[in-house]
């Protein structure tokens, strides 16, 4: 089982959207305006994206491949999995794995796996 890594997406049930750093590996970056979001993070300070983006991935479906752009973030990508969802994604966490499958298709579209250390979901 792999260590955490900020270079890896973490699946969050957390996140109403996909957040990324402002330098992940993504394209089509836009000036954020007025699509800009506000979040609270745990310790109870805000932060607000400066720019929107699409993920590169092409496993996801269109509508599931945007995603907000924050200055100040540990890790370079959150995935919501409620924004999968809400996309015809059907998500599996287990004790050791996830698994991301596209409902309309019926593939297997991404699978990660649950590290020991943090406990967290990474892609």
């Amino acid at each position: 089982m792999q260590s955490p890594n900020t270079e890896r997406a973490i699946a969050d049930s957390g996140c109403t959207d996909h957040y990324a750093s402002i330098d992940a590996d993504v394209e089509n970056i836009k000036p954020a305006g007025h699509d800009a979001v506000t979040v609270t993070l745990p310790n109870g300070t805000n932060i607000t994206s400066t720019h929107v983006a699409t993920l590169k991935t092409t496993k996801l479906p269109a509508k599931a491949r945007t995603c907000h752009l924050f200055q100040h973030m540990k890790h370079k990508i959150l995935l919501s999995l409620g924004k999968l969802c809400d996309c015809d994604m059907h998500i599996i966490l287990t004790k050791t794995e996830i698994l991301a499958h596209n409902n309309k298709s019926n593939k297997l579209v991404m699978k990660g796996d649950r590290t020991n250390t943090d406990k967290m979901w990474y892609l």
